[in-house]
């Protein structure tokens, strides 16, 4: 073989290597980590026209606009969505038909490049088991079918199976725990005349703590029985996620928000603060940004948690009616749902998320139906979030690692409790010499929404960038309009480019 084909080999697959490929059988047919994000980007598409042409009745819509907007739980529902119904619940585990197998494989490759371990778990297990008569390779996968059988989880539900166990055990381990799993309980013993000894309780880690302070009762519903067993994996230890440099984020965030000096200047501030007195874990007090619509306080709370590479999920106050969006249902109720925290921690499997609170100056509800701004003064309160009861589990809940982001135009309108319970950091406007900057991060937004390179992304004319320079500088052009034109120009410029290819 000569060199020349070597550093081809190892190269990234680009998308004219791809012409000649099925998309749908990458997964087996190149290796993972030589996908680059174009091809990665055609793949997701494929994928979304793949679910949507087998969605008769739209009720999957919802589901990929999510996937476009490269949500992972997204992903790995609609891997369960494109898989044979049964998979997780035959006897033995058993892979689907080729379309099926490729489709859902496809989609764990997807979440797996967003960053999902439990996607990769699984993705390497299936690879793993194409190798030809090698029992040793099928008990793991059939172990991590007794374990989905054991705790509910499947393709569509993130827990980190893998890092919870530490390692993926020795075969001799596996086959051990899968006999354990699948044996009959031992008869029962005699009441003995002393006390029972506890099954001992693994022991907790510095980076992880238990969310559920007590173990959740099942309920005879069937519906809510599974529920409480899902949740009730936060009675687990459950990971915390890691501070990262305060200084060097804080660096990357000015690179971005040049204009926002003062905020980043003060979170910066308190990282060090937390790092100093708390150890290694993220944390942040509630913060409020307070600013005009449009400045980029939503923008800048999203970079804040990808930079510090942190779970974070948004909810939108401005028009609630209620609190249940914030509060979940409770039991009895044929809606019944744990609270947002518990929803998100569940989710990603981490014990200190990052949740954006959007508009909580618009917030409404009555004395009746509840107000989201009252449930959310408890959960900020640090003397009630440790001990937070959860109306649908009906248990204590340590919410005291979550980090509260709360956004807001006006600060009379956000209630005197909200207020007392944050730290407000004024968010400025972006100045006339951020305009470059602010372009850059809404071509950044662009590309990452459709996974792709900057480069890929059609060219503005630059008669178009000078005007969109002057209508900035003088004010007729606010940051989010800016971002609404740049989409506009795109759009046009790919009719245009499509009109001279005709002609």
């Amino acid at each position: 073989m000569t060199d020349d084909t070597s550093s081809k080999q190892g190269a990234e697959t680009g998308p004219a290597d791809i012409d000649a490929i099925d998309l749908l059988a990458l997964w087996r047919s190149v290796p993972i980590n030589k996908i680059g994000r174009p091809v990665l980007g055609r793949l997701s598409g494929a994928l979304i026209e793949v679910a949507r042409n087998a969605d008769g009745g739209g009720d999957m819509e919802p589901l990929l606009l999510r996937a476009q907007a490269r949500v992972v739980p997204a992903w790995l529902e609609l891997a369960d969505r494109l898989r044979a119904p049964s998979w997780w619940h035959q006897e033995e585990a058993r892979f689907p038909p080729r379309d099926d197998q490729d489709a859902h494989a496809s989609c764990l490759l997807v979440a797996a490049h967003h960053g999902s371990r439990w996607a990769a778990a699984v993705l390497v297990l299936r690879l793993a088991q194409r190798g030809p008569g090698d029992d040793g390779y099928g008990g793991r996968f059939a172990v991590l079918h007794a374990l989905g059988q054991r705790y509910g989880l499947s393709a569509a539900d993130p827990m980190e199976v893998i890092e919870n166990l530490g390692a993926l055990p020795s075969i001799q381990a596996d086959i051990e725990l899968e006999l354990a799993l699948r044996s009959p309980p031992p008869p029962a013993k005699p009441e003995a005349k002393t006390e029972p000894v506890p099954e001992p309780a693994r022991e907790i880690g510095a980076n992880e703590v238990s969310v559920l302070l007590q173990s959740p009762d099942a309920s005879g519903d069937k519906d809510f029985k599974a529920l409480v067993e899902r949740f009730g994996a936060l009675r687990l230890p459950v990971p915390l996620s890691q501070m990262p440099d305060p200084d060097e984020l804080a660096t990357a965030l000015l690179a971005e928000f040049p204009w926002a000096s003062d905020v980043v200047d003060a979170i910066r501030a308190e990282l060090h603060l937390v790092r100093r007195l708390s150890g290694h874990v993220f944390r942040l007090p509630p913060l409020l940004l307070l600013g005009d619509p449009g400045v980029g306080k939503s923008t800048f709370a999203k970079r804040l948690c990808a930079l510090a590479n942190v779970w974070s999920a948004t909810i939108f106050a401005g028009g609630s009616i209620d609190n249940r969006s914030l509060a979940g249902t409770a039991r009895g109720w044929s809606s019944a749902c744990p609270s947002f925290p518990l929803v998100v921690m569940r989710r990603f499997m981490t014990a200190n998320p990052v949740i954006l609170v959007e508009e909580i100056d618009k917030a409404g509800g009555s004395d009746r139906n509840g107000r989201l701004t009252d449930t959310l003064t408890t959960m900020l309160d640090p003397t009630l979030n440790g001990a937070w009861v959860d109306e649908c589990l009906q248990v204590a809940a340590d919410l005291s690692r979550v980090t509260w982001v709360v956004t807001a135009n006006r600060l009379d309108l956000v209630p005197p409790s909200i207020r007392a319970r944050c730290r407000i950091l004024n968010f400025p406007k972006p100045r006339p010499e951020d305009f470059g900057v602010l372009l850059g991060g809404i071509l950044r937004d662009i590309a990452d929404e459709h996974a792709v390179e900057r480069s890929l992304l059609p060219d503005l004319p630059p008669e178009a960038i000078d005007e969109m320079r002057r209508g900035f500088e003088t004010g007729r052009l606010q940051a989010r309009q800016l971002a609404n034109l740049v989409r506009r120009l795109m759009s046009s410029q790919v009719m245009a480019e499509r009109s001279c290819l005709r002609h």
